[in-house]
């Protein structure tokens, strides 16, 4: 599901855009900051590890066709107010920076809760 669910919906999200040429395109993984490991979630690390992977890869199979790719990668969000503020200011940032493809932003303000 955090691998497989996310690759398969854009798949064919990407071939609907594809062949309706929309230009220009943005395709916005949520990963979590477990991509880069977490001691017992070995299953769970590694599934955020290969969308990571895949945001890289699809931006740059993607740009010849006017498409960036980006990744969300949240960490633990302590209270309601900022889950809201912090993590749509790290969606606004791809969605607004015509020049930012191919990376996954962490957003967990380097905090251990």
């Amino acid at each position: 599901m955090n691998f497989t669910g996310p690759y398969l919906v854009t798949r064919e999200v990407v071939a609907q855009m594809l062949e309706r040429d929309v230009r220009p395109g943005l395709v916005v993984n949520i990963s979590s900051i477990s991509g880069a490991g977490n001691a017992g979630q070995s299953n769970y690390a590694a599934s955020k590890a290969g969308l990571d992977a895949l945001t890289r890869t699809w931006s740059l199979e993607l740009a010849l066709h006017g498409t960036r790719v980006a990744g969300i990668a949240p960490g633990l969000i302590d209270t309601p107010m900022t889950e809201r503020i912090e993590i749509w200011q790290s969606l606004r940032f791809p969605i607004e920076c015509d020049f930012f493809t191919g990376r996954t932003v962490s957003v967990d303000g380097d905090a251990n809760f």
